[in-house]
C-alpha cells in the first residue's frame, strides 16, 4: 500500500485506519504461508488432498534415489535413500510430492472443467493445469489454465474456481454480470471464496 507524497500524516493515519482489518487479514496470510514456506518435510507433516489431511510417512530403504510418493496405510509413503539429508533431502523429497500430486491434478481438474462446462454450456478451446505463482485460475481467450495446487482442496472449493474461470469465457472483467452468471451457478459462492482464502496457506508443497 503507497499514500501520495503530498499526503498528510492524519490523512495517512486515516487510510491505515479504514484498511485496519484488511492490514491484519494480510500479514495473518503472510505469517502462514512464511511459516509453511520452512516446511522440513519429515515424517507426520500433513499435507492435503481434496482437502484431507495425510500425514507424510518417509522409510529409509536401500533405494538410489527418492521415489515416488503414493498412498499407502493413510499416508503419504515416500523412500529415501539413508544417506540422504539437509537441504538435498528435503528438495528432492519436495519434488517427490511435486510429481505426485501434478499428474492426479491434471486428471481431476481437467474432467471437474468438463463436467462444469457441460452443464453451464461452455466450451474453452484448452485447459491446462500448470503452475501458478499468483492466482488459483486464469482464463486468457477461450482457454483456462488452473494451479496444480487445487488438487489439495476440498471439490466444492476447486468448483468455485473452475466455475469462476469458465464464466470469465462469457464475461473477462468482474462485473455486475459476471458476478451475476457465477451467482446463477453457484449461489454460495462468497462462502466458497472465503473459505479458499482461508485455507490457502495450506495449500502448498
Amino acid at each position: 500500500m503507497r499514500a501520495p507524497m503530498r499526503a498528510s500524516l492524519s490523512r495517512i493515519d486515516e487510510i491505515l485506519r479504514d484498511k485496519e482489518v484488511w492490514i491484519a487479514k494480510k500479514l495473518v496470510e503472510i505469517k502462514a504461508r512464511a511459516d509453511l514456506a520452512a516446511r522440513d518435510y519429515v515424517s507426520g507433516e500433513l499435507f492435503k488432498f481434496l482437502g484431507r489431511n495425510y500425514p507424510l510417512a518417509i522409510e529409509e530403504a536401500p533405494v538410489k534415489r527418492v521415489a515416488a510418493a503414493g498412498f499407502y496405510g493413510g499416508c503419504l509413503a515416500i523412500k529415501a535413500p539413508a544417506g540422504l539429508s539437509g537441504d538435498v533431502r528435503r528438495a528432492r523429497i519436495q519434488e517427490s510430492l511435486r510429481k505426485f500430486y501434478r499428474p492426479r491434478a491434471n486428471s481431476v481438474l481437467k474432467k471437474m472443467v468438463a463436467g462444469s462446462a457441460a452443464q453451464m454450456g461452455l466450451s474453452p478451446d484448452i485447459v491446462r493445469i500448470k503452475e501458478l505463482k499468483r492466482s488459483w485460475g486464469i482464463c486468457t481467450g477461450n482457454n483456462i489454465s488452473l494451479s496444480w495446487r487445487l488438487i489439495m482442496a476440498p471439490a466444492p472449493l476447486i468448483e468455485y474456481v473452475v466455475v469462476h474461470e469458465l464464466c470469465h469465457l462469457r464475461h473477462k472483467n468482474h462485473q455486475a454480470e459476471f458476478y451475476a452468471l457465477l451467482a446463477s451457478h453457484l449461489p454460495d459462492y462468497k462462502e466458497r471464496r472465503r473459505e479458499l482464502r482461508r485455507l490457502a496457506p495450506a495449500l502448498y508443497v
